[in-house]
């Protein structure tokens, strides 16, 4: 019944955000809301608000990071996975680069926030599932952008 409620909550939520500009969006905590939806992997979450407003998947934070980026650097492959449905926008996002000139390939080498790695157990299986994590990333960038796939990234993958 909770659950229930919350998409009750939730569409509400969406429907009072149509109409909303950048700066109500902003006063909304919309932004905010959305990077720590991804930042959890409540995919629902930002499936409905995008729906109301496809604009919000280019919601970035002072860093430049986005809904995508806080997807790999915290391992959630389910928002990750929306960017297959952006078709040609997919690849604007997945080229894009933070301030500190980090792009997606750049974020997946980043060390996993200690609390993700603890819900995983065992040091193999945690270096497996890294692996795992890299190889859709690689192949999703190599697939969405027009860079062509070192040699040595195909034998790996």
């Amino acid at each position: 019944m909770t659950h229930h409620r919350a998409v009750e909550i939730l569409n509400s939520m969406a429907k009072g955000i149509m109409g909303f500009d950048e700066t109500k969006l902003r006063e909304a905590s919309v932004y905010e809301s959305l990077l720590e939806a991804s930042k959890s992997g409540i995919a629902e979450f930002i499936i409905k608000l995008t729906q109301a407003n496809p604009d919000l998947y280019w919601v970035f934070d002072e860093n430049q990071r986005g809904i995508f980026s806080y997807a790999i650097l915290y391992r959630r492959e389910n928002i990750f996975n929306l960017i297959n449905g952006l078709k040609g926008q997919g690849k604007v996002i997945i080229s894009r680069t933070d301030i500190f000139g980090n792009n997606m390939l750049h974020l997946i080498g980043t060390s996993v926030p200690t609390a993700e790695l603890d819900r995983k157990s065992g040091p193999a299986l945690q270096m497996q599932r890294e692996l795992q994590w890299f190889k859709v990333i690689i192949f999703s960038f190599f697939s969405n952008c027009s860079y062509i796939m070192p040699y040595t990234l195909r034998l790996i993958i």
